[in-house]
């Protein structure tokens, strides 16, 4: 009786401490794979003491059991509550790997999460690189155009500087090919009457008869005829006499 009194099972306060520790909510956990790595290593080699431990609790207590069957003195409330205390460490341990197990998720839906976000920010660049790669090629397309444009201006401008050039060598050309300058013929007088007077060239190629009144080319109107002086008189100023007279 007194060695099964004082018979205690290792890692019981262990066990009680781990009890009371995880029955406190858990703090927010941390993607740090270290220390999970760390963590998962120390509770599996404490869940492979805790299983040593019990397994020889078990073959103790078997033993136990068989030494107490061949002794004529039965105790059965100890042999009862015996079991009581690797069942309890038992379902800490269970709850505890529960525990890990839930950390372990919210570590691995952490990590998906931030899978997730970089995958997306990964497709915004790939389209922000494609919209930069076509509007890279607008750009050229409209460089293109734009030095065609100035092309074809700069064309048209030699174009119409040439026309110009050309319409002024025209101009001139019509200018110095305009018709000479005609010299007035002078008239003389054939024959002469009071009121009216016969009129030729100096050639004799042309004759005319004139009144005061009438229009002579290059000489004006006939203002005045003088039978006596033999003269006739015309608003340009100009007098038309006799051949030998002028």
């Amino acid at each position: 009786m007194a060695s099964e009194e004082e018979y205690h099972i290792p890692g019981e306060a262990q066990a009680s401490a781990y009890q009371s520790e995880e029955l406190s909510p858990p703090p927010k956990p941390k993607i740090d794979f270290k220390k999970v790595l760390i963590v998962v290593f120390i509770l599996a080699i404490f869940w492979i003491g805790v299983h040593f431990v019990s397994s020889s609790k078990k073959a103790k207590k078997n033993r136990y059991e068989l030494t107490q069957v061949e002794q004529p003195i039965a105790i059965s409330m100890p042999v009862e509550q015996k079991p009581q205390v690797p069942t309890n460490n038992m379902m800490v341990i269970q709850k505890g790997a529960v525990n890990l197990e839930n950390r372990l998720a919210s570590v691995e839906e952490g990590n998906a999460s931030v899978e997730a976000r970089v995958q997306r920010t990964n497709a915004s660049l790939a389209d922000l690189q494609n919209n930069l790669a076509v509007m890279s090629s607008q750009i050229a397309t409209l460089n293109s155009t734009l030095q065609d444009l100035v092309s074809q201006v700069t064309q048209q401008q030699s174009e119409l500087h040439v026309l110009g050039n050309n319409q002024t060598k025209k101009e001139r050309e019509s200018v110095s090919k305009q018709a000479p300058v005609i010299k007035p013929q002078i008239l003389f007088i054939q024959a002469l009457i009071p009121g009216r007077a016969w009129l030729s060239t100096q050639e004799g190629g042309m004759s005319m008869t004139v009144k005061e009144g009438d229009a002579i080319p290059t000489y004006g109107v006939v203002n005045s005829i003088d039978p006596v002086q033999g003269v006739v008189n015309t608003s340009s100023g100009r007098t038309i006499v006799f051949r030998g007279e002028e």
